[in-house]
């Protein structure tokens, strides 16, 4: 609350509301390993997002979930099938940046149907890893007009062999 010339207001009341629900998210913990790390981020950093935001919206369009990109077009974002990371034996121990990201609810659903189906038994942040790992080379999201998808290779992401093959 807020007193102001002999009378009291609510913060919010006047002018701007607190941000839009984003809905319902599940906190998730991944530990990135350096290189994806740093893909990650120059990634964000060229959507003008955070990092946070651009891996919620890759899980979003890896979950085959579009309507839940919220931060950037989803052009913008790599394709990156929903596979099950290799299953972890023994203890295993990271070496990365541990970071901190919020996935809408309806995409941790569809990752634990995959974790079941799979009989992979990883956490839910070893698929986010995976993902990110996997669209370190993954070509871009294309959406058409009429709102179908198609994947296509911007010039940032080919590797020298494929620019000889667009040259043919």
């Amino acid at each position: 609350m807020h007193a102001a010339a002999g009378r009291v207001e609510r913060m919010g009341e006047q002018g701007k509301r607190g941000r839009r629900s984003k809905g319902d998210r599940v906190a998730i913990f991944p530990v990135l390993p350096p290189e994806v790390l740093e893909h990650t981020r120059l990634e964000a950093d060229r959507l003008g997002i955070a990092l946070s935001e651009y891996i919620a919206d890759v899980m979003a369009v890896t979950a085959g979930r579009l309507d839940l990109v919220q931060h950037t077009a989803p052009e913008n974002l790599p394709v990156v099938a929903m596979t099950s990371p290799p299953p972890r034996h023994g203890r295993f121990v990271a070496v990365g940046t541990r970071v901190t990201t919020r996935l809408a609810k309806p995409v941790v659903e569809r990752i634990q149907s995959h974790r079941r189906d799979s009989g992979v038994a990883n956490p839910i942040s070893a698929y986010v890893v995976h993902t990110l790992t996997l669209a370190v080379h993954a070509p871009l999201l294309d959406v058409d007009d009429q709102g179908q998808q198609s994947a296509h290779m911007p010039a940032t992401h080919l590797m020298p062999i494929q620019e000889v093959l667009l040259a043919v």
